[in-house]
């Protein structure tokens, strides 16, 4: 009989954290693990109906509002020490109560699904409940670390409940060290990207003319939730300088704000766009479940997150899609860009780098093509759904004393 493993998925909104768990999902052995999935949000249930499979028991749940720092990627270092001791006491009750509150109204359900395993997406921070509900359970605990973690008092406390993390990277790998996880508990799993979706088959033309862009346009493009850590506004300053210059020139922004977030930085960068006078040439797309399609045409993708990144799946789907890529160079892009090979590197937040970058790829057809075919194959040795799951499983076994 399968054991009954309880993904939960709290975040912020649909995203990157939101793909990785459905892909979990479809690559899980169900002779060994009978997957459960409790979501905060509607769209990230439509995701994982429409991609994990409709027979996978799910429900909505949503947790109790988290603050709006608490969604913000930035590394616990780059964070208002002061700011955060001062408020201390009170967001430690109020986390205690959100967390509680959480577990108490999930525990039947999972009850009644009989849960063997909790397995959480996201950090500890987002995840109090979680690790509660294990502890009402009594069953073992790990969490797929995408990001960054708060280092109080009450984050490491709980962190010493989870039985393992998997981080996404070495970067968020080095921050669980520095909250106090021995590396005997943490096994590092990059997020999977199932390359025979991104194959060379999508109608590139087809897809510029439903786009509203010309055939023999040069195409630039980012992907990724709509917020201003992502640095969307970098990428479209870094454009209005190069639209001058590039009468072929046309960007696409993929993505929306997620739905806890706030809508403003969306209505910045169409403010942008129209003072710019742009709108012609910037496409924004909003939130779309055909990148794979979206991306045979284009000709270079952008990474530009302000902050440490703490993986970057949209930089490895790009990179599978034989897609030159420029990703900053902080947190997990480092690790698997080798810049000036697979990608490129630049500063966080340079403008001046990336138009540079863009300016080079642009005028040299020949090198996207070799740098897009070194890092297709560089993505299809590394980034497997199969190995993923395999990891994965291999985690919920110690946990649970199999083997």
């Amino acid at each position: 009989m399968p054991r009954n493993l309880l993904l939960i998925e709290n975040s912020f909104g649909f995203g990157g954290s939101t793909v990785a768990l459905t892909r979990l999902v479809r690559g899980l052995d169900p002779a060994r693990y009978a997957a459960h999935v409790v979501v905060e949000h509607a769209s990230q249930a439509d995701h994982v109906r429409r991609f994990a499979g409709r027979d996978v028991p799910l429900e909505i749940r949503a947790r109790p509002p988290l603050p709006q720092a608490d969604v913000n990627g930035a590394p616990v270092a780059r964070r208002n020490v002061l700011a955060r001791l001062a408020n201390a006491p009170l967001s430690a009750l109020r986390t205690w109560r959100r967390a509680s509150s959480y577990a108490r109204r999930l525990e039947p359900l999972a009850r009644d699904w009989g849960i063997e395993l909790v397995h959480l997406n996201n950090n500890v921070t987002v995840n109090m409940g979680g690790i509660l509900l294990a502890a009402r359970l009594g069953v073992p605990c790990v969490v797929k670390e995408h990001g960054y973690d708060w280092h109080s008092w009450d984050v490491r406390l709980f962190a010493r409940r989870v039985a393992h993390f998997m981080p996404d990277s070495g970067s968020v790998a080095d921050d669980l060290r520095a909250l106090g996880v021995g590396d005997d508990r943490m096994t590092v799993t990059w997020c999977p990207v199932p390359i025979e979706e991104y194959g060379d088959d999508a109608p590139r033309d087809a897809v510029r003319q439903e786009l509203g862009i010309p055939g023999s346009a040069r195409v630039v493009a980012m992907n990724g939730c709509l917020l201003h850590w992502k640095g969307q506004h970098v990428f479209l300053e870094a454009v209005l300088r190069l639209l001058g210059d590039h009468d072929d020139l046309h960007a696409v922004v993929i993505g929306d704000v997620p739905a806890s977030a706030r809508a403003a930085y969306r209505d910045e960068l169409v403010q942008m766009i129209r003072e710019g006078g742009a709108a012609q040439r910037v496409h924004l797309l909003g939130h779309r479940d055909d990148v794979p399609r979206l991306l045979a045409a284009i000709d270079v993708c952008v990474h530009a997150s302000i902050v440490a990144e703490p993986f970057g799946m949209v930089i490895v789907e790009a990179m599978a899609a034989r897609r030159p890529v420029i990703a900053t160079r902080a947190g997990g892009p480092p690790e698997f860009v080798r810049d000036g090979e697979t990608g490129f590197l630049v500063t966080p937040g340079s403008v001046d780098e990336l138009e540079a970058r863009l300016r080079a790829l642009l005028a040299d057809p020949a090198l996207r093509r070799r740098v897009g075919e070194a890092a297709r194959a560089d993505v299809a040795r590394r980034f497997g759904l199969r190995p993923h799951a395999d990891a994965t499983q291999a985690v919920y076994d110690r946990a649970l004393g199999i083997g």
